[in-house]
């Protein structure tokens, strides 16, 4: 747990070491953009402070906007029109919009650090070489991280792979998606090579480890159609050796008491006083003072079979008893006059349902001051990539069966009677299985939007009515269903999202190559 701390002292070192000079001459200045390789390098501890900053990656592109994504898909939806899930999901976004500017920004942003690690973490005078080859391995695979996503969302993009200046950089022109994959592939296997599979020491913990790696690896394929590749990958972390298993209850994989378990690969990590989140104000109740920035929609509680214990540890229904709040029911019904009543406020729920994985009652006191850790990678997702993987390569195999069922055994919390084994399906009614599967495991863990895109379905899937719960109209008596908005995505050009214009006007060698119908 003490590695959280590391990785916010990293910042504030290497935010001097870029900006302060050790020349008494104001003639003469380092420069501002990057750290200045004469002055920084020369101990063990630079290296290890720069490859720390590269984990600060994992806030602001994967996990900040964790709920963003997920708003972004048929998972969740929102009437708080300026959130950044809200303008992709309804398809009315453009190039000027904050949040395609953000990620682009934010990516690169990083991804100079991971190029200035890679570039010069070997170079330290005295620092043994399996240090040097271990942080450059990190470096590697949260570059590749990036790099992926930048390819989901925008396609072709500038691709830079050394240590230049922000000036330089700005001049790339965009590289083909399929030279970037199989260069970021290639970068992994090196990353591999160098990575542990644990760490003996407990200050190291949060680390990227060489199961992750694979995991990573699979994940970049199983996104790119690579399906020989995510067999091989997962079946890698399926050994015993790496000791990943399922935690045998899913509510308690996203609870204080069970962080870093045996099915954690990879998480953003958070330390009370030191690195917080606000998790709980984010998405919570509004009874429990939360803004319910996203709800989920009406589709996705649907997609649970009765009693599958994951809709309980993800959700509060209506009716349920508070989480938060002893005493007390959660009611948003219409005119129930309830402060959780759907459509009372921007800030109570939209269609009557709330997420509650990762929303903590430990969390109430302060509620921007959490400090759960956010899981970036889980053994269920290595389990459900191969066992899409192993079908979309031959139809569905007794080892394809296995994987999926382990995951579907865990959701019967122990009631034999529901979700039963899956078996004897074609491959085409064993690839819907896993769809289902993944949206229902991972509901609130922000994939649901990458898997649609890839999938090529949310042209289906984000067209049409997004509806809540049922309810009595008072007064009336009538059944009538809560109606959020009707979305539109379109074909032409929703499946990418635009380059920033204001990447468009800086960089002369972007002017002209805008992404399809932007």
């Amino acid at each position: 747990m003490k590695t959280k701390k590391i990785y916010l002292l990293s910042f504030f070192i290497i935010t001097l070491s870029m900006c302060i000079s050790c020349d008494d001459s104001f003639l003469v200045t380092d420069p501002t953009d990057r750290i200045a390789t004469d002055k920084y390098w020369q101990q063990e501890k630079d290296g290890i402070l720069a490859t720390n900053a590269c984990y600060q990656a994992f806030s602001p592109i994967f996990r900040l906007h964790q709920f963003d994504f997920e708003g972004c898909s048929d998972n969740a939806c929102t009437t708080q029109t300026w959130q950044r899930g809200y303008m992709v999901a309804n398809g009315s976004f453009n190039s000027s919009w904050g949040f395609v500017k953000d990620i682009w920004t934010e990516s690169y942003n990083y991804i100079r650090r991971t190029n200035d690690v890679i570039a010069h973490v070997g170079d330290i005078p005295g620092m043994d070489t399996g240090l040097k080859n271990r942080l450059k391995g990190e470096a590697l695979v949260i570059r590749a991280m990036i790099y992926n996503m930048l390819t989901i969302l925008y396609g072709d993009v500038p691709f830079v792979t050394e240590s230049i200046t922000i000036i330089d950089d700005s001049k790339k022109p965009r590289e083909s998606k399929n030279t970037i994959i199989e260069s970021i592939l290639r970068d992994l296997d090196e990353a591999i090579g160098y990575l542990p599979v644990k760490y003996a020491n407990n200050e190291e913990l949060g680390r990227i480890t060489k199961g992750a790696a694979w995991a990573i690896k699979a994940r970049i394929c199983l996104y790119n159609g690579k399906y020989t590749e995510v067999k091989a990958a997962t079946q890698e972390v399926m050994k015993a050796a790496y000791g990943y298993a399922l935690l045998p209850h899913y509510a308690n994989l996203f609870t204080y008491e069970n962080e870093m378990n045996i099915e954690v690969l990879l998480d953003d990590q958070y330390m009370p006083d030191l690195r917080m989140n606000s998790v709980f104000e984010t998405i919570g109740p509004r009874s429990a003072q939360g803004l319910s920035n996203y709800v989920p929609t009406r589709s996705l509680i649907d997609e649970y079979e009765a009693g599958d214990s994951r809709r309980n540890a993800n959700f509060i229904m209506p009716g349920d008893p508070h989480p938060y709040l002893d005493n007390m029911t959660f009611d948003p019904t219409p005119g129930s006059g309830s402060v959780d009543e759907a459509g009372h406020s921007y800030y109570a729920t939209c269609t009557g349902y709330q997420y509650k994985k990762y929303v903590l009652k430990e969390d109430m006191t302060y509620i921007t001051r959490c400090h759960i850790n956010f899981m970036l990678m889980r053994y269920a997702d290595v389990l459900l990539m191969f066992a899409e993987a192993e079908n979309e390569i031959g139809g569905p195999s007794a080892l394809a069966y296995d994987a999926i069922n382990k995951v579907r055994a865990r959701a019967r919390g122990g009631d034999n009677n529901i979700l039963p084994d899956l078996q004897g399906l074609s491959q085409e009614q064993f690839r819907q299985a896993v769809r289902k599967e993944r949206r229902m495991e991972f509901a609130g863990e922000s994939l649901r939007y990458f898997d649609i895109l890839r999938w090529r379905t949310a042209e289906i899937v984000l067209n049409g009515p997004v509806q809540g719960m049922d309810y009595t109209e008072l007064g009336t008596g009538e059944r009538k269903t809560i109606l959020v908005e009707v979305r539109k995505f379109d074909t032409s050009k929703n499946y990418l999202w635009p380059i920033p214009e204001s990447e468009l006007r800086l960089n002369p060698e972007l002017a002209g190559h805008q992404n399809p119908g932007y």
